[in-house]
């Protein structure tokens, strides 16, 4: 179950803090409140940090596979 940090800004954008643990990997995410899209998301494990920052947001226009990322050896 994620739990809710808060509410913050990001980019004059009001999000939803939202934070998840599981198996020692920590996922944070940051969701626009109006579009309920992630606009930024902070994985954390054993092996480092990775993080997303989404500053070109679509909604509605978008393919699927433009939103696929490559995933990471070893994570």
């Amino acid at each position: 179950d994620a739990e809710i940090v808060g509410t913050e800004q990001i980019n004059t954008r009001d999000v939803t803090h939202l934070k998840y643990a599981d198996s020692g990997t920590t996922t944070e995410v940051w969701i626009d409140e109006f579009y309920k899209v992630p606009l930024e998301a902070k994985v954390t494990s054993g092996l480092g940090t990775a993080r997303y920052i989404y500053k070109l947001i679509s909604v509605g226009s978008v393919k699927d596979d433009v939103l696929e990322h490559e995933q990471l050896q070893n994570y």
